[in-house]
């Protein structure tokens, strides 16, 4: 388990990435697990709920760009908040 939640394969990401995902009780905020993330632009993590998912969906242009400015608590694997910048 610890593999698919942290190394996913583009395959896997897809598939799971698709399930709705909601962090808003009232549930007027669903989104997909994980979506990619764009090469261009500031680079945020947003509302993604499963980072690993989104890194596997993005492209190689598009993953460092993340990694390189990702702040550290992220990257150890803290959970999506509804307190994440919107920029998308």
């Amino acid at each position: 388990m610890d593999a698919f939640r942290c190394h996913p394969n583009p395959a896997e990401a897809l598939a799971w990435g698709a399930y709705p995902y909601d962090s808003d009780p009232a549930g007027t905020a669903i989104r997909p697990l994980a979506r990619p993330f764009a090469a261009n632009g500031r680079v945020t993590r947003g509302d993604r709920a499963w980072l690993a998912g989104s890194l596997a969906l993005s492209t190689p242009e598009a993953r460092a760009a993340y990694l390189r400015d990702a702040p550290e608590f992220e990257l150890a694997g803290a959970p999506a908040t509804d307190l994440y910048e919107r920029t998308e």
